[in-house]
């Protein structure tokens, strides 16, 4: 029982380079049939063999045998092809990785067209070579990003690709831009139909990063708050009048410390409260029917008109198109 996984683990890597290599062979008998096919239909359909027999007679009738004999060849490929095809569909059986076991050929739909013996299907095996390499590159077997034709090629795919997205946004960003300036109540259907069914949610999340802001700002400052407060209110009474005139008075320095040492002791006392106060629940909730009011008075009298609305959106519309126009790939190919 114990050798049992350790023999499965020996083997599994002896397998995968099994289904590798026969991946490798199918890809190379994929490739071969469709040069088969293209050399096929060059022969047939044009001036190739006038020019072979003209150049080489004796390759021309080579050639001539081949285009003749291609559809018998083509059946070893759909042969092989075939055999591929069901041994495939049986590990993908063994191994569970479909959801039922019909799957395969619905997936594999390409190989199943490209195999059949239908003059306009053959073409399917063009998707078969993709297949086949995406599979090998993703398994380690080989690594296509590194060749000069896949990077030749990608690089003139991403070109195109980013040339037809560029287009496409910025037609749709021209007819957004139409939209807006042809409808004049852009702003009140953002209001109605955006802003005022979130409006509670949020009123309370503008509430509560405002109690929180408030709170750390309180946090941060009521020690200074509170020295402040004590500072000021001993400048205040000894600026006073009445107090210089009860330290005149027998017993009247006492007093007049007294009095300090009290009005300090309330004052600190109050602004002590006032920020216990603040993280109560009742002050939460007076801070979220402050910021509702606020919010509502904002939507119904808006500070901007449709008209400079509009023209902030358009405005906003044409920047991002400036930015979509950048040629990006100008900067990544340098040799272009």
């Amino acid at each position: 029982m114990l050798t049992e996984p350790s023999h499965t683990a020996r083997n599994a890597p002896r397998r995968q380079w099994i289904f590798e290599a026969w991946d490798a062979v199918i890809l190379v008998m994929v490739a071969l049939s469709l040069v088969l096919i293209l050399f096929d239909s060059f022969y047939r359909y044009t001036p190739l063999p006038w020019l072979l027999n003209l150049i080489w007679p004796a390759l021309d009738h080579q050639a001539h045998w081949l285009s003749d004999h291609a559809s018998q060849i083509d059946v070893w490929f759909l042969t092989a092809f075939w055999i591929d095809i069901i041994a495939g569909w049986l590990v993908a059986i063994a191994q569970h990785r479909y959801h039922r076991w019909f799957f395969y050929p619905f997936v594999h739909w390409y190989d199943v067209l490209g195999s059949l013996p239908i003059t306009n299907f053959r073409w399917f095996r063009i998707l078969r070579v993709i297949g086949l390499m995406v599979r090998l590159q993703k398994s380690g077997c080989v690594d296509f990003t590194q060749w000069r034709f896949f990077l030749f090629f990608q690089k003139y795919y991403n070109i195109v690709m980013e040339e037809i997205s560029d287009r496409v946004a910025v037609k749709l960003l021209t007819t957004v831009q139409d939209d807006i300036r042809h409808d004049g109540d852009i702003g009140t259907s953002i209001k109605e139909s955006v802003i005022e069914p979130q409006r509670v949610q949020l009123s309370e999340q503008i509430a509560t990063r405002a109690a929180a802001l408030i709170n750390e700002v309180r946090t941060h400052t009521s020690t200074n708050v509170e020295g402040y407060l004590v500072d000021s209110t001993r400048k205040v009474l000894e600026n006073n009048a009445n107090i210089r005139m009860l330290k005149s008075l027998p017993l009247g320095k006492q007093l007049s410390n007294t009095l300090e040492s009290a009005m300090i002791d309330v004052l600190t006392q109050l602004l002590r409260e006032t920020n216990k106060g603040l993280d109560s629940a009742e002050f939460t909730s007076s801070v979220e029917r402050i910021v509702g009011h606020c919010v509502s008075d904002v939507l119904a009298h808006p500070t901007l008109d449709e008209g400079q609305f509009e023209t902030m959106m358009v405005d906003t519309l044409e920047m991002l198109k400036a930015r979509v126009e950048k040629k990006r790939w100008k900067t990544l190919y340098d040799d272009l």
